[in-house]
């Protein structure tokens, strides 16, 4: 791999590391740009646990229920950490592998209360890197 080639894989890594750190903060403050970062046939698949949404409207429409309901976002205390990602980029397609962890009373003495693996599929797309495909599961 000669040198343009190393330095556009580290831009597409850390365009695609700034995705996944967009995706936690934007949820946990409620922004409405949460959703930019999937595709519009994004897949959203949290399993038994939270349940499966596909493409982007409906995954959208579930974090704004999350947010009216208090269960996440501003006001709450609540905060997704993502952490140890892997990336691999593969041409205009990439696999993230990342931990998540949910801590609760941010605002006092913090605590876990979930701790799970994020696999992500990122496509790219004429306006940057976004998820395809999400994929949650506990530990």
């Amino acid at each position: 791999m000669n040198i343009e080639q190393r330095l556009a894989l580290m831009a597409d890594e850390t365009e695609i590391r700034n995705a996944l750190a967009c995706l936690a903060q934007n949820a946990d403050q409620g922004k409405p740009e949460y959703i930019d970062t999937y595709t519009d046939d994004a897949v959203w698949d949290g399993g038994d646990d939270f349940g499966v949404y596909r493409g982007a409207r409906q995954i959208m429409d579930a974090q704004k229920e999350k947010w009216s309901k208090g269960i996440a976002g501003p006001g709450t205390n609540l905060l997704h950490v993502v952490t140890t990602s892997t990336v691999e980029v593969k041409g205009d397609q990439a696999q993230a592998r990342s931990y998540l962890l949910v801590y609760v009373d941010c605002n006092a003495t913090p605590r876990v209360t979930f701790a799970g693996i994020y696999l992500d599929r990122f496509r790219r797309t004429f306006s940057g890197w976004k998820v395809e495909y999400r994929s949650l599961r506990r530990v």
